[in-house]
Protein backbone atom coordinates (compact mmCIF):
# COMPACT_ATOMS: atom_id res chain seq x y z
CA UNK A 1 0.00 0.00 0.00
CA UNK A 2 1.02 3.34 -1.06
CA UNK A 3 1.67 5.86 2.04
CA UNK A 4 -0.60 8.73 1.60
CA UNK A 5 -3.08 7.46 -0.96
CA UNK A 6 -6.86 8.34 -0.27
CA UNK A 7 -6.81 5.08 2.00
CA UNK A 8 -4.77 6.04 4.31
CA UNK A 9 -6.11 7.02 7.53
CA UNK A 10 -2.81 9.65 9.13
CA UNK A 11 -1.21 11.44 6.08
CA UNK A 12 0.00 14.27 8.25
CA UNK A 13 2.07 11.19 10.55
CA UNK A 14 3.44 9.73 7.14
CA UNK A 15 4.72 13.63 6.50
CA UNK A 16 5.89 13.59 9.78
CA UNK A 17 8.04 10.74 9.74
CA UNK A 18 9.50 11.19 6.43
CA UNK A 19 10.44 14.49 7.24
CA UNK A 20 12.11 12.93 10.45
CA UNK A 21 13.96 10.70 8.24
CA UNK A 22 14.97 13.65 6.45
CA UNK A 23 15.83 15.65 9.45
CA UNK A 24 16.78 13.76 11.92
CA UNK A 25 14.89 15.46 14.11
CA UNK A 26 12.85 13.58 16.29
CA UNK A 27 8.67 13.57 15.78
CA UNK A 28 7.99 15.15 18.96
CA UNK A 29 9.56 18.60 17.77
CA UNK A 30 7.50 18.70 14.49
CA UNK A 31 4.33 20.48 14.21
CA UNK A 32 2.84 22.26 11.81
CA UNK A 33 3.84 25.56 12.83
CA UNK A 34 7.21 24.15 12.61
CA UNK A 35 9.32 26.47 9.96
CA UNK A 36 11.72 24.30 7.66
CA UNK A 37 14.73 26.89 7.60
CA UNK A 38 14.22 28.21 11.48
CA UNK A 39 13.17 24.85 13.29
CA UNK A 40 14.60 22.36 10.89
CA UNK A 41 17.97 23.76 9.60
CA UNK A 42 16.69 23.29 5.98
CA UNK A 43 18.23 25.62 3.16
CA UNK A 44 15.47 26.31 0.43
CA UNK A 45 17.36 24.02 -1.75
CA UNK A 46 17.76 20.88 0.65
CA UNK A 47 13.88 21.57 1.20
CA UNK A 48 13.05 21.96 -2.55
CA UNK A 49 14.96 18.60 -2.80
CA UNK A 50 12.62 16.70 -0.39
CA UNK A 51 9.77 18.18 -2.54
CA UNK A 52 10.68 16.66 -5.42
CA UNK A 53 11.02 13.32 -3.60
CA UNK A 54 7.67 13.87 -2.76
CA UNK A 55 6.30 14.72 -6.02
CA UNK A 56 8.41 11.68 -7.64
CA UNK A 57 6.86 8.96 -4.81
CA UNK A 58 3.26 10.30 -5.26
CA UNK A 59 3.62 11.01 -8.32
CA UNK A 60 2.30 14.60 -8.32
CA UNK A 61 3.81 18.36 -9.09
CA UNK A 62 3.44 20.88 -6.99
CA UNK A 63 3.11 24.74 -8.70
CA UNK A 64 5.51 27.10 -8.67
CA UNK A 65 3.26 29.40 -6.58
CA UNK A 66 2.43 26.55 -4.50
CA UNK A 67 6.35 26.03 -3.78
CA UNK A 68 6.82 29.75 -2.92
CA UNK A 69 4.22 29.35 -0.51
CA UNK A 70 5.65 26.48 2.07
CA UNK A 71 7.69 27.56 4.59
CA UNK A 72 5.94 25.43 7.31
CA UNK A 73 4.84 22.14 8.10
CA UNK A 74 1.63 22.90 8.23
CA UNK A 75 1.61 24.97 4.71
CA UNK A 76 3.32 22.00 3.09
CA UNK A 77 0.88 19.50 4.57
CA UNK A 78 -2.40 21.62 3.23
CA UNK A 79 -0.84 21.88 -0.38
CA UNK A 80 0.05 18.03 -0.38
CA UNK A 81 -2.94 16.47 0.56
CA UNK A 82 -4.42 18.88 -2.17
CA UNK A 83 -2.36 17.46 -4.76
CA UNK A 84 -2.87 14.17 -3.45
CA UNK A 85 -6.91 15.11 -3.27
CA UNK A 86 -7.13 13.96 0.44
CA UNK A 87 -8.75 16.95 0.94
CA UNK A 88 -11.91 19.47 -0.27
Amino acid sequence: MDILKKDYRNPEKELFDLICQRTGVAVEKISFQTDFEHDLNLSREELMDFIVNLEEKYNISFSEENLEKIQTVGELKEILLDRLDLIS
